[in-house]
């Protein structure tokens, strides 16, 4: 319980919402960080580089994708 609370409170990435393909939560998100910097938001379309379109997006399976891998997660894991 204690973990989900500030993970509540941090938004994902403007890059992710992209991806994803969610525009309204993108622009949402960039507003809310164009008002606490005190600028306006502008009216441009929203899109990710051409290079970034074809990127792949990891997933869960990816942590265990190897023996190495699986190590250093279960590692980080123990150490929080």
């Amino acid at each position: 319980m204690f973990l989900l609370f500030p993970h509540s409170l941090t938004p994902e990435s403007i890059r992710w919402f992209l991806k994803k393909g969610r525009m309204t939560e993108a622009r949402e998100s960039l507003s809310k960080v164009a008002r606490v910097n005190g600028k306006k938001m502008p009216d441009a379309a929203l899109k990710l580089p051409n290079d970034e379109k074809k990127e792949r997006l990891g997933d869960f399976r990816d942590l265990f994708s190897s023996a190495k891998m699986a190590h250093k997660t279960l590692a980080s894991w123990l150490m929080w």
